[in-house]
């Protein structure tokens, strides 16, 4: 199998580099990307509120944590208002650390910019795969 691949150029786990989600065992795997700018006006919500609370005042580039079929999470720095358009924004620092844990959360469709993290993802995604056949056949071994 190894001279297959390196002759004809194909990777272990053959996924297409703009993949956004990988299927394996019935289960999905959806990719992370690494950072991403948050679109002026954009709904946003707060991790375990589940809703959206406050607007973005302005783009904002923000740090990817987390990602769902329609939604990524972020940590960063972004000024939020009330009301979309208002002229008053705050500055609210959406965070991960051992004092508070507030992640946002943001539609995809409200983001731009969207910088992937490479071979690092790639390799991440076919990671996962690879874990979940291996799973899967020690599974099938065991009956």
């Amino acid at each position: 199998m190894l001279d297959h691949m390196i002759f004809n150029k194909l990777k272990w786990f053959n996924i297409a580099d703009n993949a956004d989600s990988v299927t394996a065992n019935g289960k999905k795997y959806v990719s992370m990307p690494k950072s991403f700018t948050i679109k002026k006006g954009a709904n946003l919500g707060y991790l375990g509120v589940n809703q959206y609370e406050s607007y973005a005042y302005e783009d904002t580039n923000v740090t990817c944590v987390g990602s769902s079929n329609d939604h990524y999470y972020f940590i960063g720095n972004v000024k939020i208002c009330d009301t979309s358009g208002s002229d008053y924004a705050v500055p609210h620092n959406f965070s991960m650390n051992q004092i508070s844990s507030q992640p946002g959360f943001v539609s995809k469709a409200d983001t731009k910019n969207v910088i992937w993290g490479g071979k690092k993802l790639l390799h991440t995604i076919a990671s996962m795969v690879e874990y979940a056949f291996t799973s899967f056949k020690k599974g099938a071994e065991t009956c």
